[in-house]
């Protein structure tokens, strides 16, 4: 099966963490297989279910285009912290036109 056969699922994985006991308390939501910010576009699609068709540069631009407003950051305000995914996406944008430029994929 491939992953582009419609029915592919991917891997999922869970972490546990190390040294914590079931009656100890921590954050159980699942950053690792389903951070928030990936899970919570409107479409009710994961990030991951679209991104992983593309290049790196490609479905990282996709990705930070996708969460842009969802991902809260404990430094940054909501707009700075969109104004970073947008610059973010821009870069690999541009790097994967550099790519193209210098003829990486012949």
């Amino acid at each position: 099966m491939s992953i582009y056969d419609p029915d592919y699922k991917a891997p999922t994985w869970t972490v546990t963490p190390i040294g914590l006991a079931d009656s100890d308390t921590f954050d159980k939501s699942d950053a690792v297989n389903s951070p928030p910010h990936y899970t919570q576009h409107p479409s009710g699609i994961e990030c991951i279910e679209v991104s992983q068709h593309y290049n790196f540069c490609i479905g990282n631009a996709i990705k930070y285009l996708w969460r842009n407003g969802l991902k809260k950051s404990h430094d940054l305000t909501d707009k700075d912290s969109q104004i970073q995914d947008l610059r973010k996406a821009i870069w690999y944008i541009e790097r994967e036109i550099d790519n193209l430029e210098q003829n990486v994929y012949e």
